[in-house]
């Protein structure tokens, strides 16, 4: 579990992280996550990214997600290892936006 409260602060994401610790049996949380916390030899069987998030239409490699020590580009999380890994949320500003070309 990745969360970064950001700014603008995202008032409950301290509330959801603690929601979702409970739910989970074995939760490794990530708060305020960094860049380096998304590198790991073992992908995790759940991942749950919160935090600002920003689609770039034009360039859709370049949308991002906001962590503690700087931006996360979709082209760098398309490189992430997450073989194995069974579910994904992002819990992000824009996390659901289409760009116009391709999804």
């Amino acid at each position: 579990m990745l969360g970064h409260m950001g700014s603008p602060t995202l008032q409950h994401l301290q509330h959801e992280i603690q929601q979702i610790c409970q739910i989970l049996s074995n939760p490794n949380p990530k708060f305020p996550a960094k860049l380096g916390d998304t590198r790991w030899e073992i992908a995790p069987r759940i991942l749950h990214i919160a935090t600002h998030g920003k689609l770039d239409a034009r360039s859709p490699l370049l949308s991002w997600l906001q962590l503690s020590d700087g931006d996360l580009l979709l082209a760098e999380i398309m490189q992430m290892n997450l073989r194995g890994t069974q579910l994904v949320t992002l819990s992000a500003c824009e996390t659901a936006a289409m760009p116009e070309r391709g999804g």
